[in-house]
């Protein structure tokens, strides 16, 4: 991780180099391998309309959320895929493995992964979330108008640029 970028000083109250060196694709046991799994939830193994995306590293408590995560969804009323991957990397295809030391790159990589699968549209959830509302709502919101917005406290200003922006 060197080179020019002038940027990364933004980010400055967060140690990325920590987390790029302590992330784990691979667990501590010989029985901690990354795992894949596709998994139609009230819909055909070949519908490609609707998929909850979710990715977890074998740090902390990720795998157990994801377990948590994927429990509740096939117990929902959603109708569409669960792909999730517990370690390993995303779209390594593709060629995103070149992204590895970026921090929560993955969260890219995985949107890529769904999209050479041929998704129409994917919604990312992470591993601390359990949705109160049917993720149905979401989906069609998001085919209505083609996206989805959800507000937070969250200000993203003082950790972009200008060409970001203009994006």
């Amino acid at each position: 991780m060197s080179g020019n970028r002038d940027d990364i000083q933004r980010l400055n109250d967060y140690n990325y180099e920590h987390v790029t060196k302590t992330f784990k694709i691979i667990g501590n046991t010989p029985g901690e391998l990354p795992k894949y799994e596709i998994i139609p939830v009230n819909s055909e193994s070949s519908d490609r309309e609707n998929c909850v995306i979710i990715y977890s590293s074998f740090n902390r408590y990720y795998q157990q959320g994801l377990e948590r995560l994927v429990q509740h969804i096939k117990e929902s009323d959603f109708k569409g895929h669960i792909i999730y991957r517990l370690g390993g990397w995303p779209d390594t295809e593709g060629g995103s493995l070149v992204l590895a030391h970026v921090p929560y790159a993955f969260k890219v990589c995985l949107f890529k992964e769904v999209q050479a699968l041929g998704y129409k549209r994917a919604f990312w959830l992470d591993t601390s979330i359990l949705p109160l509302v049917s993720l149905n709502t979401l989906f069609r919101m998001t085919e209505e108008k083609g996206y989805f917005v959800m507000g937070n406290t969250c200000m993203v200003g003082p950790y972009t640029n200008a060409t970001v922006a203009q994006a």
